[in-house]
Parts: structure tokens; C-alpha cells; sequence
């Protein structure tokens, strides 16, 4: 599964233009007075204007030998997450490691390499080498319809995790994550509580493309 396009939604869309030039050290694709678009590898990430704020956590994607050379890259431009110590989270149970911040409305945005992934490349890490948007919350109370909704439509299936709590849709390509926000209260590693929040996205998947909208409560 790959996220081939996703939309945010923004109250404050001029500081978060200027937030991903300044980490992406590159101009939009697309900028207008209501929203702006960045390429990030495969993946199409457009930030729409709204009279709401909410609050999302996506992630990026990485070549599976970056992460050391990625957070030399994000220094000065970002205050990665500190846990235990370290900006480094080990992510045993997915063969993964990741970075987090919050970008400028708050949001928590990762950097993650999945070492199941034969993604390695040469060279110091760029902006260029962002494989793609690799993950978005879809927190509800109701994991387990969010999920017979994807698995009938997009033909895609939990690949870890308990639909009572958290669990992914997906694949290591692309993934939703599914939180039941009624029995898990945190975004990792925040103390954020995982709000649900409206999105767009263009999925591709088996090859077929699909055109979603997560409103908060329910896929169509």
C-alpha cells in the first residue's frame, strides 16, 4: 500500500508553509491563498486551510541506513522528542526505528526506518532520499468499523496490533494507524491524546487507486 496523496486540514497555514520549507529546504509544488503542496518522494502532502485546528501524527519514511545521518539533517531545524535519554526510539516489535517532533501546529511528524525494507542507499542524507508519507492516524472509537471499511474497499488488512486499542492497516509501504481513542489516550511518545481528525488521501494499493475521506468517525 502506498499513500499516494494526503491532505492535512490547518488553522494556521502561512507558519506551517514556512515550517516545511525550512525542514524540507525546498519551495511548494503548489501554493495558494488556502493551501500549499510539497512532493515528498511518492507521496503528495498538501496542507488545507480551515477555520478548525486539529492535530495529526504522520511519518515519513527513510532508507533504512539514514536515521543516524537523518538526524544530523533535522538539527537546527527541529527539537526531536527525548525519551529515556535518547531522540532514538526502538521499535523492536515492527524491526524499526524512529524520530519524532511537532511541526508548527503542533502535530507529531516522524522520521522512521523499517530495517524489513531493502531501502538502504549511499551518501548522506537529503531531502531527496524522503521515500515517502509512510503513516497517518486515523484515531475513532470505532477501530473495528474503520477497518471492515478499508479491508472491503482498498483490500488492504491489519498487519500488527489489537483493533481494542491500536492497530495498523496496511503494509510497511503505507499504513494506517488505528487508534481507539476510547482506550488509548496518547500519541506515542507525547502525552498528546490521539483527537480524531479529518483527512484526504489518494491510496494506491494492488494496483488500483483509491480516492478516501476519513472525517473524524468514518472512512468513505
Amino acid at each position: 500500500m502506498r499513500i499516494q496523496e494526503l491532505t492535512l486540514f490547518t488553522n494556521n497555514l502561512e507558519a506551517q508553509k514556512q515550517f516545511h520549507k525550512s525542514l524540507f529546504g525546498v519551495d511548494c509544488i503548489e501554493d495558494n491563498s488556502d493551501y500549499f503542496s510539497f512532493q515528498i518522494g511518492w507521496t503528495k502532502l498538501t496542507f488545507k486551510q480551515t477555520s478548525k485546528s486539529y492535530v495529526y501524527h504522520y511519518c515519513y519514511l527513510i532508507p533504512s541506513n539514514k536515521l543516524e545521518s537523518a538526524i544530523q539533517w533535522l538539527e537546527g531545524k527541529v527539537e526531536l522528542i527525548v525519551t529515556n535519554g535518547s531522540v532514538i526510539h526502538d521499535h523492536l516489535h515492527w524491526n524499526a526505528k524512529a524520530v519524532y517532533f511537532y511541526d508548527a501546529d503542533g502535530n507529531i511528524g516522524e522520521f522512521i526506518v523499517r530495517h524489513n525494507l531493502d531501502n538502504a542507499i549511499e551518501g548522506d542524507f537529503s531531502y531527496s532520499d524522503i521515500l515517502c508519507i509512510n503513516e497517518i492516524g486515523a484515531p475513532s472509537n470505532n477501530s473495528v468499523n474503520l477497518n471492515a471499511f478499508l479491508q472491503e474497499n482498498l483490500g488492504t488488512k491489519v498487519w500488527k496490533g489489537d483493533l481494542e486499542r491500536f492497530a495498523v492497516n496496511g503494509d510497511q509501504e503505507g499504513m494506517f494507524l488505528l487508534v481507539n481513542n476510547e482506550t488509548k489516550d496518547k500519541w506515542y511518545p507525547t502525552d498528546i491524546f490521539p483527537e480524531s481528525a479529518p483527512f484526504e488521501a489518494k491510496i494506491l494499493n494492488s494496483g488500483s487507486l483509491f480516492d478516501i475521506k476519513f472525517d473524524g468517525k468514518k472512512f468513505s
